[in-house]
């Protein structure tokens, strides 16, 4: 894993960080803590990584972690943390998780924190503009 450097400067500065009014607020978004940057894999798959795990082991999604989660927990997004696209950071919808249409959130730290605040309802942050979509394949194959 190479934690992309805007990450490791954050984690310095503070051990995540929660966007929301209320403790409890249930529309909250949270950025996690250092101990909780885990492989975004089992969180995403669920039950059906387990049965699945060897594919998984060697698959190029375990360059995704577990970056932030609403309250709830069933929306999060993750990062990348592989060679071509550090740094990057992804809706970590299971349906689309680790395929050529997963959603590109944010391509900065400021620019997905930011989009967190303004998320509303707890929901997903806005997917970034079409113009700078990433496709995945693309950036795999990418010089």
């Amino acid at each position: 894993m190479r934690l992309p450097l805007e990450i490791e400067c954050f984690y310095r500065l503070c051990g995540g960080v929660k966007m929301g009014i209320f403790e409890d607020d249930y529309f909250s978004w949270r950025v996690v803590a250092p101990s909780e940057f885990v492989s975004a894999i089992p969180l995403v798959l669920g039950l059906s990584y387990e049965s699945e795990k060897s594919f998984w082991e060697y698959h190029w999604a375990q360059c995704f972690y577990r970056f932030a989660e609403n309250q709830t927990g069933d929306e999060r997004v993750v990062v990348s943390c592989g060679e071509r696209h550090n740094g990057l950071y992804f809706d970590g919808y299971q349906e689309s998780f680790a395929c050529d249409d997963m959603r590109l959130i944010s391509r900065t730290l400021p620019e997905l924190l930011q989009e967190l605040a303004d998320a509303t309802m707890g929901h997903m942050p806005r997917p970034a503009h079409p113009s700078q979509q990433v496709f995945l394949g693309q950036l795999q194959y990418a010089d």
